[in-house]
């Protein structure tokens, strides 16, 4: 799986008790690599991503700030009212293949 690079603010390390990385900008971060990339992210993905990297020190933390990154996807995708460049499934969020045409574009 790839990642875009981690923002240089948003992302706080150590979260034990309380969420410390702000929502929407790991949000973006989790679109932006699903549409990019233009691949399925699960939400499994995330939450190892966060633990192993240190965001985190708890799975079941991880998950629960990665439940909370769904929903803002999903809250997203409903306001977009099928414009959305993601399909958000309870466990995945999947690009719908706009992605790719973007990649092509930027590098013509």
């Amino acid at each position: 799986m790839k990642l875009l690079a981690i923002p240089g603010t948003g992302f706080v390390e150590k979260s034990v008790t309380k969420h410390r990385s702000d929502l929407m900008i790991v949000s973006d971060w989790v679109e932006g690599s699903a549409v990019f990339f233009d691949q399925t992210i699960s939400k499994m993905d995330v939450s190892d991503f966060l633990r192993d990297e240190g965001y985190y020190q708890d799975q079941d933390f991880a998950m629960d700030f990665t439940d909370q990154i769904w929903i803002e996807l999903g809250n997203r995708n409903a306001r977009m009212a099928g414009g959305s460049a993601l399909t958000v499934g309870k466990d995945t969020v999947e690009p719908k293949g706009i992605g790719r045409m973007l990649l092509e574009i930027l590098s013509a």
